[in-house]
């Protein structure tokens, strides 16, 4: 976001993910009876330098229901949850929207009911 020099050697730097930046700018919301969610975020990424992933499973999604006049960090946080989506931006310098997992892949007890003695 921005940075300073103290002094010589010491610097100060602010900085955020492209979530972060959303928060910054605003969203004009609407009432939305059957649009499509790729649709919605792509209105709210409009504008921004940074990129968005959304899965495919979200292809034909449909969004119904109002968002009041926010940021485009709180209206993607409301069609999140609406959706039951995870917004990520870990590793990456593009923020990814995907399904939320909600199966056990692997469990601690079953790691260690293999062990034999």
């Amino acid at each position: 976001k921005n940075g300073a020099r103290k002094n010589k050697t010491d610097f100060y730097m602010d900085s955020h993910d492209a979530v972060g930046i959303l928060d910054g700018n605003e969203y004009p919301g609407g009432i939305y009876s059957g649009q499509k969610v790729a649709g919605v975020i792509q209105e709210i990424f409009g504008g921004e330098d940074f990129n968005y992933y959304l899965d495919p499973a979200y292809e034909s999604t449909t969004l119904t229901g109002y968002i009041p006049y926010t940021t485009k960090r709180n209206a993607l946080v409301q069609i999140a949850f609406a959706i039951g989506a995870v917004v990520d931006t870990s590793n990456s310098d593009h923020v990814s929207i995907y399904p939320q997992q909600t199966e056990v892949i692997h469990s601690r007890a079953s790691r260690w009911s293999t062990v034999t003695s």
